[in-house]
């Protein structure tokens, strides 16, 4: 499961930690902290957030369609362990996870 914690400073994101090392990225003193879950593709769309797959083969970016993988019923496939292969070239493409407004 991906999940992140993220500490928050009057409503700017200052720290954030991955997985179950919770290795910080950058420490300040906090305000409140948040647990989401990111495990499936629902949750991932829900919270706004945007999976971009890229092919280093063709050097091709695209962002997946969630919409449209949860209207086919993919919404409960997890994004850990997902394989998105190249429409092109037909080579496994990186996943990345896009922070909403990041796009």
């Amino acid at each position: 499961m991906l999940t992140l914690l993220f500490s928050q400073i009057v409503g700017h994101t200052v720290e954030w930690h991955i997985g179950a090392g919770w290795n910080a990225v950058s420490s300040r003193s906090t305000v409140s902290r948040v647990v989401i879950s990111l495990d499936t593709l629902r949750e991932i769309h829900e919270r706004g957030y945007v999976i971009n797959a890229y092919c280093p083969r063709c050097d091709r970016h695209r962002f997946l369609d969630l919409e449209g993988l949860i209207g086919a019923g993919h919404g409960e496939r997890r994004f850990m362990g997902l394989r998105v292969a190249c429409r092109v070239c037909g080579s496994r493409a990186e996943l990345r996870l896009i922070w909403p407004g990041r796009r």
